[in-house]
């Protein structure tokens, strides 16, 4: 989870130099993963040196997930004002042919799904060089953005599992929300159902139309039933 402050709860923290930001308010419309081609701790020396370079988090390898900046802040890493600004980023510890460990790939994953969840995005590659929509881009395809053309992350960012792990994430929530409507639909069409038999009461003891009662007793059985069906989906979808 992201605090208010924008720290992950569960991420260790090692604030970088508060002067390696550009001093406004990240926009979170996704995040970039980079390749860190080196390890810590020069990694640490190079953030904290004259070189312009800083990063929102340390991805090790050994599955420390060290943080720097908090989310919001607006970090010197993927080479261009629009992707600085609005994506927080990753330095992933090892170099060019090495594959991140499994709990590298378990902390980008658990980063997605909390930056989605806190900030709306959904996961979502380019299609292409002009596809500016993405929410998971990587530096090399800053250059829309006009940033220098670059290797990294050099093809270690394994997308074919980071993008349909945070997509299940997606469908969880999203479950969860329609599960809520359903049973608040159920709980309306209820109190509406309970509100028709005080009626057709009332419609008895003054002596309405006959006609007019049977409409109403037709009209709450046919919400009685629907009813029944929708309580027979939740207990379904439950399961």
């Amino acid at each position: 989870m992201i605090d208010a402050l924008g720290w992950f709860d569960w991420a260790e923290r090692d604030p970088g130099p508060p002067w390696k930001l550009n001093g406004g308010r990240n926009g979170n419309k996704g995040m970039i993963p980079h390749s860190a081609e080196g390890y810590w701790p020069r990694l640490r020396d190079i953030l904290w040196g004259v070189r312009r370079a800083s990063w929102t988090a340390s991805n090790l390898r050994d599955g420390r997930f060290i943080q720097h900046y908090p989310v919001f802040a607006q970090v010197w890493t993927s080479g261009a004002g629009y992707p600085n600004n609005n994506f927080p980023t990753t330095e992933n510890e090892g170099v060019a042919g090495e594959p991140l460990t499994q709990a590298q790939i378990d902390n980008l994953i658990r980063m997605g799904n909390d930056l989605s969840d806190k900030f709306g995005w959904r996961p979502k590659r380019p299609f292409g060089a002009a596809d500016f929509s993405a929410s998971l881009y990587e530096h090399n395809e800053a250059v829309r953005f006009g940033a220098d053309a670059t290797a990294c992350p050099s093809g270690r960012i394994p997308w074919q599992i980071i993008v349909p792990a945070l997509e299940a994430d997606v469908a969880e929530v999203t479950k969860g929300e329609f599960g809520a409507l359903y049973k608040f639909s159920l709980e309306t069409r209820a109190l509406v159902v309970a509100l028709g038999h005080g009626l057709a009461a009332v419609a008895k003891s003054v002596g309405a139309n006959q006609e007019d009662i049977d409409d109403i007793e037709e009209a709450l059985a046919e919400q009685e039933q629907q009813m029944v069906a929708l309580a027979k989906f939740i207990e379904d979808a439950d399961k």
